[in-house]
C-alpha cells in the first residue's frame, strides 16, 4: 500500500488540500478508500461507515484515484519487448508447442446496472447489461486490457485489433492466440470452426490452441477474484464504468509487479460462459495467407 501511495501521491487528481479551507482527506486514505471499493462489493454506505467519511466523499475518492490510475497505467502495463518478449515466447511454446506466441487473447463481460440511456446498446447475448473487457495476457497473468462500451463481440474485437496490430506485424512477427470470435489473420491464429468434420490434425491443433489459451482464462479468474467490483459495477454514470475497469486492471498489474506470494488465493472461477459463443457473428472471409499459415501451424503441431 505504501508503494502504491507513493506512486500515486504526485497525481493532480488526488488533492492534498481543500480550497475551501476545510480539512482534506489524506491522499493515503483516499487511495485506501478506492482500493477497498474496487476490491469489494460493499455499498457506498458500508464503505463510508468503514472509513468514517461521507458517502459523497467515497464517490469522490473513487473517482479521483481511478483517474490517477488510468493516467499512469501506461507506465507499468507495457507490451513485452526484447529479452522479455523472448521469455514470454519460450514459456508459451513449452505449454503445447505453439511457436512465436506473445500472448493469449480473450474477453469477458463486466456486469453493470441497467443504464438510463440506450440500455439496449449494453445488452449481451444473455440479455443482461454489461461492458466488454478485452485482454491480451501472458504466462504470469500480466496483460494489456481494453474496456469497450460496445457490447457486440465482433465490434470489440475489431477495435482491439486496430490498436495492437502494429505490435505483432513488426519485424519480430509474433502471434496471438484468440478465440473463434476473432477474425483469422497472419498474426491472430484462431481455432478451426468445429463443423463436425474436422480432421485429426485440425482437432489436435484446436486442443493445443485451447491449452495455450488457458493462461488468459486464469488471468481473468485472478482479476475478478481480487478486484470483486468487476463482478458488478453499480454506477449511475455509465461513462465512468470503463475507467473503473481500467483502474482495476492497472491495480492488478501493479500487484503482479510486486511479486506477491500466494496469489492463487485470489483465483476465482472463470469459465468464459458469457453467451457470446452462441451469438451469430457476421460472416467474414479470411485472407488466403492467413489460412495457409494456420494450416502450416496445424501440420507443424501434428509432428
Amino acid at each position: 500500500m505504501s508503494m502504491l501511495s507513493h506512486f500515486l501521491s504526485a497525481s493532480d487528481h488526488i488533492p492534498k488540500a481543500n480550497r475551501f479551507g476545510k480539512p482534506c482527506i489524506h491522499p493515503r486514505k483516499q487511495i485506501a478508500v478506492a482500493v477497498w471499493a474496487l476490491a469489494n462489493q460493499e455499498s457506498c454506505r458500508q464503505i463510508s461507515d468503514c472509513f468514517d467519511i461521507t458517502m459523497s466523499s467515497v464517490t469522490c475518492c473513487l473517482r479521483r484515484v481511478t483517474k490517477a490510475l488510468v493516467d499512469v497505467r501506461g507506465d507499468f502495463i507495457q507490451w513485452p519487448r526484447g529479452e522479455q518478449a523472448i521469455v514470454v515466447e519460450e514459456g508459451f511454446e513449452q505449454i503445447s508447442g505453439f511457436p512465436r506466441v506473445i500472448g493469449a487473447v480473450d474477453g469477458c463481460h463486466v456486469p453493470i446496472r441497467t443504464p438510463s440511456e440506450y440500455p439496449q446498446s449494453y445488452l449481451n447475448c444473455l440479455k443482461s447489461h454489461s461492458i466488454i473487457l478485452q485482454s491480451q495476457g501472458n504466462l504470469t497473468g500480466k496483460w494489456r486490457a481494453y474496456a469497450n462500451e460496445k457490447i457486440q463481440a465482433r465490434n470489440c474485437c475489431e477495435s482491439w485489433q486496430d490498436r495492437i496490430s502494429s505490435r505483432c506485424t513488426s519485424s519480430e512477427k509474433f502471434t496471438l492466440v484468440p478465440d473463434s470470435r476473432t477474425s483469422l489473420s497472419g498474426w491472430l491464429l484462431t481455432p478451426f470452426r468445429d463443423n463436425g468434420h474436422l480432421s485429426r490434425q485440425e482437432v489436435n491443433y484446436n486442443n493445443k490452441h485451447a491449452k495455450t489459451r488457458q493462461t488468459i482464462e486464469r488471468a481473468f479468474g485472478l482479476l475478478k477474484g481480487r478486484w470483486r467490483r468487476l463482478k458488478f459495477i453499480e454506477m449511475e454514470n455509465i461513462n465512468e464504468c470503463p475507467a473503473i475497469v481500467a483502474a482495476a486492471c492497472g491495480l492488478h498489474y501493479f500487484c503482479l509487479l510486486a511479486d506477491e506470494e500466494n496469489i492463487d488465493e485470489f483465483l476465482d472461477e472463470f469459465n468464459g460462459d458469457d453467451g457470446d459463443d452462441d451469438c451469430e457473428l457476421p460472416a467474414y472471409v479470411p485472407r488466403p495467407q492467413a489460412l495457409a499459415k494456420r494450416n502450416q501451424m496445424a501440420i507443424f503441431l501434428n509432428h
